[in-house]
This record gives C-alpha cells, structure tokens and sequence, in this order.
C-alpha cells in the first residue's frame, strides 16, 4: 500500500538558468563499443574518412571537439568504468550496464546508490527526437530521458572521450530550477456530458428514415469548445446545425480537433458501458429490400469499364506490340464526383444553438463496401448476392483485430479454356 502524498506542502518549479561547470571524467576497463557490437568495421571507418560532403550540408555544423562526420579514434572501445570529479551532485562511479536496446546506443552508466542516503545516478545519451540538433549526454536521477529528470548535461562528450587523457576535462551545464509560488493549477469539473438513449443503436438501424442514427450525443459544450471544433468548417451562416467533415479537404484537421476535446469523454462513456451498442460484438445486420450487399451505385459506385489500347514499340532491337490499360475520360470524371457523393459510415455535426455535438454511424454504408469486393465482377447474379450476409462491429483502433469469418468459396476460372490474344505478351 503506497504513502498517502501531502498535497497542501506540493510546490511548483519552472526551470532557471542553468549553471557551467567542468567536470573530469575518466573512464577505464575499456568494453566493446556499440559500432562493434552491431558488426560495423574499419571498412566503414575509411569509407566515412574519405567522403567529402558537400559544404552546405555542414556549414551550419556546431564547432566540435569530436568530428561529427567520422569516427573516433578509440571508436572500437567504450569505458567499462566512468570516473566522475569535480562536483559533489554527480561524483562517482558509473558502470556500464549489460541492458541492451532499451537506451540510445545501449550506452548507460550507473552509479549505485550509497549507504548514507545518496540516490542512483545514470549516464546516458539524451537523443533529439526531431533530429535538429546534436544528441547530448546527461547524468539523471532516472535511466530514460522520457522522464526529464536529468541534473546535468555534459557538453560535446561522447563515450570515447573519457579514454583519452585530453578529453577528460569535460563542460558541464547543471540543470537549476526555481520555485514558483504564484502558479496554480486548476482541474474545473467537466462540464460535457455523453446523453444516454432508451433504445439501443442497433434497434434504431431499422426504424430509421432519412438520416442515420445517433451514436452519441455530446451536450454542454462551451462557446469556446464549439468555435475551436468549428473553426475548419465553412460558415454555415444562420444554420444552427453545422455538418463537420471528416473525410474531405478538412477531415483531418477536424479528425484532429474531436480527437482532443470530445474523445477522451466519449473513450470514457464507451469503457463505462453507456454506448447504445457493445464493444467488440458482431451485430447482424437485416437485408436490404432496395439492393442487395455489394451492388448498390449509391454506397459504392461502379469503376469504369477499362480499355485496352495497342502501343507499338521496340524492345532489344526487336518490334513488340504491348498493350496499356486506360479508361474514358468522361465515365472516370463521373465516377470521381460519385465517390465524393458517398454517403459516409460517420457524420459529425454540432448544433450551435445547444452546445450539442452529435455523431451518427451508418453501418450499411461499410456493409455494402465490403460486400461489393465479394460480388462484383464475377458474373454471380444478383440471386448470389442476396446470400451474403454482413455483420458490424464498434471498435476502439488499438483493440481491432481480425473478425471471425465463416467459409466461403470465390469461383474462378480453373474451368474455362485460357484466351489467347494475338500478340499481347504478359509481364
């Protein structure tokens, strides 16, 4: 059972100016270092020694001790012992841990803990994870840089330094911070709520008319919450609802900006088990009377029948007559406006008026998708296509897998003779 923490004496820091020191650090009991150890050898020393970058890739480079372009000499060894002098915070013996790529180059030093209360430090090498400037190596209180614990940052130092004696003398920047009694920190109630429905989701998949049914509804949002959720969406002018597109030119912004303000709510409701629906459970879902699965031009519209067009041309000397797929133009622009006519499986919309956030789902719309690419082009018959039977689910992305499927057969065609078209040669 942990410690209950004493919240009332908890203080704020913000980082102050850090302070420059020297340290000597010293290593010993040289090791295999991590070139060597992944199999690098003297081949690929020389062949960076020789190559001549251009001058506007490196004239930016910071002035180095260390040539950032080549190896070092004692690039074949690391110190299997680090000797650290010079300042009461850090002083000591590290040793080089056995942990292998868990750390940034396997490289990590470790200063046990003493007796009379002094705590474990580590050396490692803190990466710049955007890869705009150089990799620093720091002593921490903690062996990952993730936690931002570290006390000091050694500057233009890497392992094979501290075996040479001129490279012992090290500068160092010590991390300082400094209390900050005026900042506060305010949690106010959530004042979002996810509105609850008396029938169940896949009841209303039935009942509905025109417009899909509603998934979740999210009411109590702010002015500001609606004008950031809003602000990729065109001006609806005086229209209270306002669709917001999540597929389109804006969908991923807008994607983005529910991800931040309304899913972690709605994450939360779902884990509660107050979706209309259940998670992860197949939902069965009833035939459609107008079209079959698969064969609707609304939900998934039909590609352009394809034409194959003769190019003549030379290969190896030798007159060969090849053939080149394309399609009409007309036909492909139509297609293209229909696809952006899709009806989508979610849509978004906020009402201005009430602070409301709604999301419909239209299962259907993923049923025909997918049963089309069982259907279409096999000369099946719509009869076939009224067998097929769809099924949807609700998921959370991490938890996706891959549903249970029953047996089916495709046929293809092991039972007609092959067709021979003069002169087409197959890649």
């Amino acid at each position: 059972k942990g410690k209950r923490m004493d919240v009332s004496s908890a203080k704020w820091e913000i980082r102050d100016k850090a302070k420059k020191s020297t340290l000597e650090v010293v290593g010993s009991d040289p090791c295999d270092s991590m070139r060597v150890q992944v199999g690098l050898n003297d081949t690929a020393a020389k062949e960076l020694k020789s190559h001549k970058p251009m001058n506007k890739f490196t004239k930016d480079f910071p002035e180095s001790r260390n040539h950032p372009l080549h190896y070092h000499s004692k690039w074949k060894t690391w110190p299997g012992t680090i000797e650290v002098s010079g300042n009461d915070l850090v002083n000591g013996t590290y040793k080089k841990m056995s942990c292998q790529h868990t750390v940034v180059l396997s490289a990590l030093w470790k200063r046990e803990a003493s007796a009379d209360g002094e705590h474990a430090l580590y050396i490692y090498i803190r990466p710049d994870v955007m890869r705009t400037a150089m990799d620093v190596a720091v002593i921490s209180v903690t062996p990952s840089y993730r936690d931002g614990m570290e006390i000091c940052e050694l500057m233009d130092w890497i392992p094979e330094n501290a075996l040479v004696e001129k490279t012992h003398s090290t500068e160092a920047r010590f991390l300082r911070w400094k209390e900050a009694s005026e900042l506060r920190l305010e949690v106010p109630k959530p004042a979002m709520v996810v509105e609850g429905s008396a029938a169940t989701f896949h009841e209303r998949i039935g009942s509905r008319t025109s417009e899909p049914p509603v998934l979740s509804e999210m009411s109590g949002l702010s002015n500001e919450a609606m004008k950031s959720i809003l602000q990729h969406c065109p001006d609806s002018g005086d229209d209270s609802v306002v669709p917001i597109d999540l597929v389109g030119k804006m969908g991923s912004r807008n994607a983005k900006r529910m991800s931040i303000l309304a899913a972690p709510l709605l994450l939360k409701h779902a884990a509660e088990g107050k979706l209309p629906l259940d998670l992860l459970r197949w939902y069965r879902l009833e035939h459609p009377k107008a079209c079959s699965f698969g064969l609707c031009e609304t939900n998934f519209p039909s590609r352009p029948v394809e034409k194959w067009r003769e190019v003549e041309g030379s290969s190896r000397g030798k007159k060969v007559t090849k053939y080149e797929r394309e399609f009409d133009a007309i036909e492909s622009n139509e297609f293209y406006h229909k696809l952006l006519q899709r009806p989508p499986a979610f849509e978004a919309s906020a009402d201005k008026t009430e602070g409301k956030l709604i999301i419909r789902m239209n299962p259907s719309v993923a049923g025909h998708q997918a049963a089309a690419h069982l259907v279409r082009g096999r000369g099946l018959g719509d009869d076939y296509a009224a067998t097929v039977s769809v099924d949807y689910c609700l998921s959370e992305l991490s938890r996706m897998g891959e549903p249970t499927t029953m047996e089916f057969h495709v046929p293809n065609s092991d039972a007609y003779e092959t067709t021979t078209v003069e002169g087409m040669e197959l890649p």
